[in-house]
């Protein structure tokens, strides 16, 4: 018997639609699941691949088609779970061939809950009446319920198993994240950028628009929320402007992420960016994306050196594949792990002792420990604020078991 298939850490699973066969078109088309090693650069073939369900009679049960639009660029986007357990892959209970399914009516073409886990199992339990007649776009879950975005708002599912679905916002919205154990959303309608919705919404909800940006699509936020990244699908202009990826850093004295630059999406580019997933678990953090061409784009890793002179280069790109003639990619991700998280948290000061909120993960992210013990999380040299509070050293000059800071004779 077979070593059982499992996924390695880190490696990187895009969406691609098509098989090469024809050019792709507003119709439904089959969708896989490739699988890339994170470093290699110009990989002739994936890893791995998993077809997407693409029965020729559309099923009345699962296991549900999942096809996708071959042209809708806002459609594919998948993600991994928070609990990093699974991929959630949106689609449509579609037959391969089926006209204009990205403006479908979902009572009749059921909106697809897809998921691959990480021994390679592709299952699509179920297909609901949701999003309907426009575009599906993304989905998220926390490792049990859903949340389903496309051009018509957010939808909340209960579990893979269920049935119906209820609208916790309206909009024309495309990517949808769960993060730290809140919701937040693109959108490039109305006014355009990211949104967040606090906590987990399981009905009617309100959002708060934490940074203006024209032309998102996909986004990743870092565990300690002090650095933003997002895909923008629009030509590059220069450091400063237009499309790529751009990096945002939180100002914390004026409670406003500021724009930093522009990642070029590799030399002379001027491509934007759609989908995108980031690994923040080392002092650089390391992008993957995928790029806006028409057809046959690229998945492409981008190293952040946090240098702009860097980013307008486009130096510190890779290409790890190209999709092929009448293919395309769309979202990309993490692969999933059989892992159990634990709770992490900040060590701002570099100390070794953690502090504030707790971050679940499976690996340690960078700039976290695994223990909540710094009473004194901005300094350093102290864990506790002691005699003369964090920042101030409890020096005793003469040893008379009063700190300085509190006697009125230090040197007596």
């Amino acid at each position: 018997m077979g070593t059982p298939f499992q996924f390695g850490q880190g490696q990187i699973l895009v969406e691609r639609l098509g098989t090469g066969a024809a050019a792709l078109g507003s119709a439904a088309t089959a969708a896989f699941v490739d699988e890339y090693a994170p470093t290699t650069a110009n990989q002739a073939a994936p890893v791995s691949s998993f077809s997407l369900p693409a029965a020729a009679v559309q099923p009345a049960s699962a296991p549900f088609n999942l096809t996708e639009s071959g042209t809708a660029t806002s459609n594919g986007y998948l993600s991994r779970s928070a609990n990093e357990q699974f991929l959630s892959i949106p689609g449509y209970n579609a037959t391969p061939g089926t006209a204009g399914v990205a403006s479908s009516s979902a009572a009749t073409i059921g909106r697809t809950i897809g998921l691959l886990d990480a021994t390679g199992v592709v299952s699509t339990p179920t297909a609901i009446n949701m999003l309907s007649g426009n575009n599906y776009r993304s989905i998220a879950s926390n490792g049990t319920s859903f949340w389903a975005a496309g051009a018509v708002g957010i939808a909340y599912v209960a579990n893979s198993s269920a049935t119906t679905s209820t609208s916790v916002l309206s909009g024309n919205l495309r990517n949808v994240v769960i993060h730290n154990g809140n919701l937040y959303y693109s959108t490039g309608a109305g006014t355009q950028g990211i949104y967040k919705i606090s906590g987990l919404p399981t009905s009617t909800a309100t959002s708060t628009l934490i940074r203006g940006v024209s032309n998102p699509y996909g986004f990743a936020l870092n565990p300690a929320e002090n650095i933003l990244y997002v895909a923008i699908d629009a030509a590059y202009a220069n450091t400063n402007a237009g499309g790529g990826v751009q990096r945002y850093n939180w100002n914390s004295g004026t409670s406003t992420w500021d724009f930093a630059y522009t990642l070029r999406m590799g030399a002379a580019s001027t491509t934007g960016a759609r989908g995108i997933t980031v690994d923040f678990n080392g002092a650089q953090p390391v992008i993957y994306c995928t790029s806006n061409e028409v057809s046959s784009n690229r998945l492409l890793r981008i190293v952040d050196n946090g240098s702009s002179v860097s980013a307008d280069a486009g130096t510190n790109v890779t290409v790890i594949a190209t999709a092929g003639t009448n293919k395309i990619f769309r979202g990309v991700a993490f692969a999933p792990q059989n892992c159990t998280q634990t709770n992490f948290y900040a060590d701002a000061d570099g100390d070794g002792f953690g502090a504030g909120l707790a971050v679940l993960a499976c690996q340690q992210p960078f700039g976290f420990v695994a223990n909540n013990t710094d009473g004194c999380p901005t300094n350093a040299a102290k864990q506790a604020p002691g005699q003369c509070g964090c920042g101030v050293a409890d020096t005793d000059s003469d040893n008379d078991g009063t700190a300085d800071c509190n006697d009125g004779c230090p040197a007596d």
